[in-house]
């Protein structure tokens, strides 16, 4: 029972894999073949307050737990991160703080996914959610998803990869 416990207490690194709520991340769930339409990941607690590091339509951002209305899925890296890996990766979400969404690589994807045309133009200084995540990762030496090219991970692939496992939904986390 203590384990089961733990297991729901949010841990730094967590992937955090949001539902869609509205039309068009309905359509980015669709087009991706998700059920998801957005990905962030767990930063920790600062002055008691748990944070989430993702990006929006505008940029990458630091964000209260409070302040999450939508719900999500918790995933965690399946050997769990040391103390170094998790220090290691909130250094990286500052380093990657206030990075611009990348549109370009959203229509290109878009394309790819409707018309099958290989156009995908990645941004090394712009970035989509889970491209984000991903590298985020990939900054401490884990590959997430080793057979999907850098910059083309979607929140299903994610979710899917031998290298998560699910934890909970955000109504069963214990803060």
């Amino acid at each position: 029972m203590r384990e089961n416990t733990n297991k729901n207490k949010l841990q730094t690194g967590d992937i955090i894999l949001f539902y869609p709520t509205g039309l068009i991340s309905s359509m980015i769930a669709e087009l991706t073949n998700s059920k998801y339409s957005h990905t962030g990941i767990y930063h920790g607690k600062l002055h008691g307050k748990h944070l989430f590091f993702d990006i929006d339509w505008t940029n990458s951002k630091f964000t209260l737990y409070e302040n999450i209305e939508r719900n999500f899925d918790v995933f965690r890296y399946k050997d769990e991160l040391n103390r170094t890996q998790k220090d290691n990766i909130q250094a990286s979400m500052v380093k990657r703080l206030n990075k611009s969404y990348d549109y370009d690589q959203l229509f290109t994807s878009g394309l790819k996914v409707i018309f099958g045309l290989e156009l995908i133009t990645n941004n090394p200084n712009k970035y989509l959610c889970s491209e984000l995540v991903d590298l985020l990762y990939y900054d401490i030496n884990i590959d997430l998803n080793v057979n999907v090219m850098k910059g083309n991970t979607t929140p299903e692939n994610l979710a899917e990869t031998i290298k998560t496992k699910y934890i909970c939904n955000k109504s069963q986390l214990i803060l």
